[in-house]
């Protein structure tokens, strides 16, 4: 009996000491573990493919014409990034931006969506709406952003068609619940279409527009030259009249 019971322990302690890990065992599997998280650490600090981009919210969707995503990577950090936007888009209405950040970076990140009309929260612009859009940028990236350059495009067809004076057409960024214009000029035109640049700060919505053009049809026209002759043939028999009761002695 006893040497039974002896056995039955000996074959218990040899089955615990072959399922039980070795510690040999135990350090590759530590060294594994910690090998992984080293490895993403790495590609997270040095900006790789281990990131996540965090966006404000999308207009709604049916308020969006157009939707353009542009994400670009550099290898080199640079303050100052310059993106033609047509590689992206070539009918974008935004043809090319400029933006400079307080730091070098490699990484940029945006969507530009063109509005169907003036954006939800917003009071409409006070000159004439040629375009509404919005930028959106990677919020992380935003923060760093100091000044943006825009060169936009406008068709000479939808200026005429509105009656938009060309000359003035500015841009509008949306601060502080209202529209405010941008410092804006006409850089060029070709047969279809005008351009302009402009500079601006980050701003959730922009608006192109600009006042009507002045415009005069051909019955005012005949009115005010039927004016203009009758005022100049009253002065005349005045000025007549007075020289006849005054005659100049020789």
């Amino acid at each position: 009996m006893s040497y039974s019971l002896f056995k039955i322990t000996l074959h218990k302690q040899k089955l615990n000491k072959k399922n039980k890990p070795s510690n040999k065992s135990q350090c590759n599997l530590w060294i594994r573990s910690f090998s992984i998280i080293i490895a993403f650490s790495i590609l997270a600090s040095i900006g790789g493919s281990v990131r996540a981009d965090y966006f404000p919210a999308a207009p709604p969707p049916g308020n969006v014409a157009k939707e353009t995503v542009i994400s670009l990577s550099q290898t080199t950090p640079s303050n100052t990034v310059y993106i033609d936007v047509t590689e992206y888009d070539t009918q974008q209405v935004v043809r090319s931006i400029t933006i400079k950040f307080l730091e070098p970076v490699t990484y940029i990140s945006f969507f530009i969506d063109i509005l169907k009309d003036k954006p939800f929260v917003a009071n409409a612009v006070s000159a004439i709406p040629i375009q509404y859009y919005s930028i959106r940028f990677d919020s992380e990236l935003a923060d760093k952003i100091t000044d943006i350059t825009i060169v936009f495009a406008v068709e000479k067809a939808v200026c005429l068609n509105k009656n938009v004076e060309e000359r003035t057409l500015s841009q509008y960024q949306y601060v502080d619940s209202k529209f405010e214009m941008c410092p804006t000029e006409k850089i060029g035109e070709d047969d279809t279409f005008l351009y302009y640049q402009t500079e601006t700060k980050t701003s959730p919505y922009f608006a192109i527009a600009g006042p009507t053009a002045f415009t005069i049809s051909w019955s005012a026209l005949v009115i005010l030259v039927v004016i203009a002759l009758a005022t100049g043939s009253y002065i005349y028999r005045r000025r007549k009249a007075t020289h006849s009761k005054n005659p100049v002695k020789a």
